[in-house]
């Protein structure tokens, strides 16, 4: 959103009115309704008052101040202190020229601000408000005093705009209407607790104020406090029945906490009072879903979208809603398609794409999806969902990254800072980011299962063991085998992948080496489950994929997505892979005569002159030649070494070897060229 683009568009509808100008509006509108008639008479007689003072000021003062309305902002102070000091200036003058030198602070404020200097400019501002006149008018405030925070925070100053609020915020302590304007500003910079702080305050002095109730509704939904933003609005209604806003607000939290008919209620009220209520007859279709009145609900969706097929936030809602329910992806990837058409910021609906994409078994165009949305907002659903349709390809390492950037482990808790910004910790997934997609979209259900939410609890768990420098050795392991048992847990054809990437995560760790070769014995099961798998080629050549899309990102090119290669390929690929695992984890154990027959088989499957190839052959010779078989050792080395780039410490490897076989290096040139 505005500071740190956390959950684009989470309050896109309720924030556009209810936002700065809008609360002082309606609180203002509220506090005219409610004033008695008795004191018509009264209005009369201050008006005629009014009126007469302002025929007071004589020609002269009124010459002078208007001159001064020529002049530069600075000038323009300068004189108008100057009528302000003189003896000779009516009162009423004095309150206009009062009045003008805060607009002239602005708009100097304004000046050095378009010039750089904010510094000055804030220092304008606040002599603007410091100088303004005990009575602000209406006019005033709303057209002048009330915009400088924004103008500020607009610029990237928020620590200047705080400070301008809190001094204004001081001027009109008093004023329940001021103060929720104010209110109003802190929601718009998501500064939630400043938000209800001061909409608390409002209530204080008018607990009446329908409005205020309202305000605090919206920094609780900032908060990502569902339950109590309901609370607030249900009261915004009991307090003004007619409330279009409140009522549509409390149908929408209603449906997000699970309670879809009385949601449908409140929305029909809604649609009752105004049939052309958008977002109320959006609201109700969703509502119809959550209810299990899918066949009416289906109905409306269709003919809503005839009349207004722009309608993104039905587009997106709808959506998810398919995916969350495992219900026609079809649908759900035509909705969301419509949805990105229309708005390609709006980063749910990229994530509603997204979801509809890995069901639709395209993760990488769903984590391309993802990626663009990341442009415009950054909060913690969006990394999930980047490291869901990573694993969903088998590109587990990306995945364990994307995953890294918003959430830790604790005492086997997850806890990240939703929306950037309000620290949460739950058991797993679905329970931690709940409060950012009910907020944002009021959706009850997740697009997401528990054991997919699981395994990724497991994969970002190993990661974090693995890359804890600070554990020893024993504490490493013992972490890092308990999140693989819940990476690999599950049937699923992916599981394979899964159980190598465990094995060769651990190899690479010099960890738990026996469990490397029951894991690569597992996997070795499941291969050719795994290889109709419509990602298996990216998951079979993850290290390469990993690379290439690194390449891409570097070069501002678009990740590769696709892999051609044929079955027969992949499954040596594969094999061969899962056997030099097992291998070289049985030569690291010094098991060097079981090792070798496996780093065989892996040398015969491999396809020949790749790399993968060329490192079982050297795995192989290393094996031969703890085995004591040095002749087939040097074989081994040898054909490795000729098929790849020369390399210095392998060459000084095979000198010993080929040194203790044959006494010398007699012939060692000719056979690999001259030493690097």
């Amino acid at each position: 959103m505005c500071e740190t683009k956390s959950m684009k568009g989470i309050l896109a509808l309720c924030l556009m009115f209810w936002c700065g100008a809008g609360y002082y509006a309606a609180a203002q509108a509220q506090k005219k309704k409610n004033r008695s008639a008795a004191t018509t008479g009264k209005s009369v007689t201050k008006n005629a008052q009014t009126q007469s003072a302002s025929s007071d000021p004589s020609n002269s003062d009124q010459n002078e101040i208007n001159a001064s309305l020529e002049l530069a902002p600075s000038e323009r102070i300068e004189k108008l202190k100057a009528i302000l000091a003189s003896p000779e200036t009516s009162a009423t003058a004095k309150v206009r020229a009062s009045e003008l030198i805060v607009s002239a602070h602005a708009a100097r404020g304004d000046e050095l601000l378009k010039a750089g200097d904010a510094q000055g400019g804030a220092e304008q501002f606040r002599l603007a408000i410091t100088e303004a006149p005990d009575k602000i008018s209406d006019k005033l405030f709303a057209g002048v005093i009330s915009q400088l925070p924004f103008n500020l925070f607009a610029r990237g100053e928020r620590a200047a705009a705080v400070e301008v609020a809190r001094l204004i915020e001081e001027k009109v302590k008093d004023d329940p209407a001021r103060l929720l304007n104010l209110a109003g500003f802190y929601a718009r910079i998501e500064d939630a607790e400043d938000a209800a702080r001061l909409a608390q305050a409002a209530i204080k002095l008018a607990p009446d104020m329908a409005v205020a109730y309202q305000a605090l509704g919206v920094a609780q939904r900032i908060a990502l406090q569902t339950e109590a933003a309901a609370v607030s609005y249900a009261r915004a209604l009991e307090l003004d029945p007619k409330s279009a806003g409140a009522r549509r607000s409390l149908a929408d939290l209603r449906r997000a906490l699970g309670q879809p008919n009385e949601a449908l209620v409140l929305y029909r009220e809604a649609l009752k009072a105004d049939p052309n209520d958008r977002a109320a007859r959006s609201g109700m279709i969703l509502a119809l879903l959550d209810a299990g009145q899918r066949e009416e609900a289906e109905r409306e969706l269709d003919s809503v979208l005839q009349t207004d097929e722009r309608n993104v936030l039905l587009l997106t809602g709808a959506a998810y809603w398919y995916v969350a329910h495992d219900a026609r992806s079809a649908r759900a990837l035509e909705l969301a398609g419509r949805a990105v058409e229309i708005e390609p910021r709006y980063t749910w609906a990229q994530i509603a794409l997204a979801c509809a994409l890995v069901a639709q078994k395209r993760p990488l165009d769903a984590e391309r999806a993802l990626s663009f949305a990341r442009q415009y907002g950054r909060f913690p659903t969006l990394d999930y969902e980047v490291a869901n349709a990573l694993a969903a390809a088998g590109l587990y390492e990306e995945a364990a990254d994307a995953l890294a950037r918003s959430f830790r482990i604790k005492d086997g808790a997850l806890e990240t800072d939703l929306a950037g910004r309000v620290s949460s910790r739950a058991a797993n997934f679905i329970e931690l980011l709940a409060p950012e997609r009910l907020a944002a979209i009021f959706q009850p259900a997740a697009a997401d299962t528990e054991v997919n939410a699981r395994v990724l609890k497991g994969l970002l768990a190993l990661n974090l063991a693995l890359r804890d420098d600070n554990a020893d050795a024993v504490a490493k392991e013992k972490n890092a085998l308990a999140a693989a048992q819940d990476f690999t847990a599950g049937d699923d054809p992916m599981r394979t992948f899964r159980q190598l990437y465990v094995a060769r995560r651990l190899l690479q760790s010099g960890l738990a080496l026996s469990e490397v070769v029951e894991l690569s014995d597992a996997a070795a099961g499941g291969v050719e489950a795994a290889l109709d798998v419509p990602t298996a080629p990216v998951a079979t050549f993850a290290d390469e994929m990993r690379t290439l899309r690194a390449q891409a990102e570097a070069s501002g090119e678009p990740p590769p997505t696709v892999l051609d290669f044929q079955r027969n390929v992949l499954a040596n690929v594969l094999r061969g892979r899962i056997e030099d695992t097992a291998g070289w984890a049985l030569f690291k154990q010094e098991r060097a005569s079981q090792a070798v027959p496996r780093l065989k088989r892996a040398v015969s499957v491999l396809p020949e002159n790749t790399d993968l190839w060329r490192a079982a052959l050297w795995h192989l010779g290393a094996a031969l030649d703890a085995n004591g078989n040095s002749e087939e050792a040097l074989a081994a080395y040898l054909k490795s070494y000729k098929s790849g780039a020369p390399d210095a410490a392998r060459r000084a490897l095979i000198e010993a070897i080929y040194r203790k076989v044959n006494g010398s290096l007699k012939g060692l040139d000719e056979k690999l060229g001259p030493a690097p």
